[in-house]
């Protein structure tokens, strides 16, 4: 599965503050979390991964030492 850039993901440049991260996540999981109810079973799936990314997006972007390693590794790979 190709790697998604975190900050593309959540609508928000890499220089964005905590603050503006944590919104903007809680804003997409809102969104998500309706879709976990519905009947469609590939919708629901598709919710409930959504949903676990952007848990870890949360983990690692909210995180100082994880951002500075994803930002570095992000870069890597645009270098590439």
């Amino acid at each position: 599965m190709e790697e998604k850039n975190y900050y593309e993901l959540i609508g928000l440049p890499p220089d964005a503050s905590n603050e503006e991260i944590d919104k903007a996540i809680l804003k997409k999981i809102r969104i998500w979390q309706k879709r976990t109810n519905t009947p469609t079973l590939a919708r629901r799936q598709e919710a409930e991964r959504m949903i676990e990314r952007l848990d870890e997006i949360k983990l690692i972007l909210l995180d100082p030492e994880q951002r500075a390693k994803y930002d570095q590794k992000l870069q890597e790979i645009k270098r590439k």
